[in-house]
């Protein structure tokens, strides 16, 4: 099974079990999943690939977005932080269940 095809059966099976509101919102901002590279911490220039499963739309954002490591199978969130000399995006990876990384957020 693909990467993709694999993060849309995590998908399916978490949606349920989320709250109305939750599962709205996923639903509004769910995206075909793509990589995308993103810095593990602020204290190291290296660079991991994930799959990005949410984005902004511009309604209702999250400060965060969900995204899928390969390596290690976990979901986890995305978000930008910024300092005077650099933006960034960190990574941090929470969980298998999609359910329980969004509710997370």
């Amino acid at each position: 099974m693909q990467t993709p095809d694999v993060i849309q059966a995590h998908i399916r099976d978490g949606l349920p079990r989320l709250e109305t509101h939750m599962a709205a919102w996923v639903t509004d901002h769910l995206i075909q999943p793509r990589l995308i590279s993103v810095q593990e911490s602020d204290s190291t220039e290296e660079t991991l690939e994930v799959w990005l499963v949410t984005d902004h739309t511009g309604d209702n954002d999250a400060s965060l977005r969900i995204v899928f490591d390969e390596k290690t199978r976990l979901f986890g969130h995305e978000f930008l932080t910024e300092s005077p000399n650099q933006c960034s995006l960190l990574l941090e990876l929470i969980s298998e269940d999609f359910a329980e990384v969004v509710q997370a957020m």
